[in-house]
């Protein structure tokens, strides 16, 4: 999903997936666990990976602020070829923002304001993206087959239901060593995945002109007070608003 607008604006509240943060006007902090803060600005470092499952791991204006900032921003799948780039990027060490910069330091200079022709900004995340997957890195193990496997069963068993240990047994791993390769090879613990998964579907059945109530029941949601509860504890909107922001990509 990519949204390019003012940083007041931007529906995210919790990372349940990689982010990008690209800043094309003013100025935003990004503050860390440890009360540690960096800012991004048009004249750099002008954009960050934000790590998946890292609550804290979100944008603020600074507090002597008088404007809004203006960026670009985009969550990624963490399970897609490019949450896969983002992650090999971050590396094992990402708890500190400066390390969420320097994941993000090869793309800097391809970042830039979109297109009018490009409200969302769907391309400049392209760019950025084929910008760092053009750095090396040290590789990105390959995913388990079992969890790759699992990931895929996920979307078509939503509204039916997805418990863990029904899942794993369908592809031939313990609940617990299926719920260890998702926190491991895609920085989520398995409930907050589905939830992302979730999510994904609300959206999609929204885009697609469905109501509140079938997108609550094909994400497997109790009913749309349900799902606009996850909604907004996840992106700090209901999904009508969600999807008046965000370019699904």
């Amino acid at each position: 999903m990519v949204y390019h607008g003012t940083l007041g604006d931007i529906p995210m509240h919790s990372s349940i997936a990689i982010g990008i943060v690209l800043v094309v006007a003013g100025e935003v902090e990004l503050r860390g666990a440890a009360d540690e803060a960096v800012r991004l600005s048009p004249d750099g470092p002008n954009a960050a990976i934000l790590p998946a499952g890292v609550p804290h791991a979100k944008p603020v204006l600074p507090s002597e602020a008088t404007t809004p900032a203006r960026l670009v921003m985009a969550i990624v799948d963490p399970d897609s070829p490019a949450g896969r780039v983002l992650a090999a990027r971050l590396g094992a060490d990402h708890e500190r923002p400066a390390d969420w910069i320097r994941a993000a330091k090869p793309c800097q200079d391809v970042v830039r304001a979109p297109e009018p022709d490009d409200p969302a900004g769907v391309r400049v995340v392209d760019a950025v993206i084929a910008a760092l997957a053009s750095e090396p890195t040290a590789p990105a193990p390959p995913l388990h087959p079992g969890l790759r496997r699992a990931a895929e069963l996920i979307p078509a068993r939503l509204s039916s239901g997805v418990e863990l240990r029904d899942l794993a047994a369908e592809v031939g791993l313990s609940a617990s060593r299926l719920g260890h390769l998702f926190a491991v090879q895609l920085g989520l613990p398995y409930r907050a995945y589905v939830r992302w998964a979730r999510l994904q579907k609300v959206v999609e059945v929204l885009r697609d002109g469905g109501t509140l109530t079938s997108a609550a029941h094909a994400a497997g949601f109790t009913d749309s007070a349900h799902m606009n509860r996850i909604c907004r504890s996840v992106f700090g909107v209901n999904p009508s608003t969600l999807i008046q922001y965000l370019v699904w990509v």
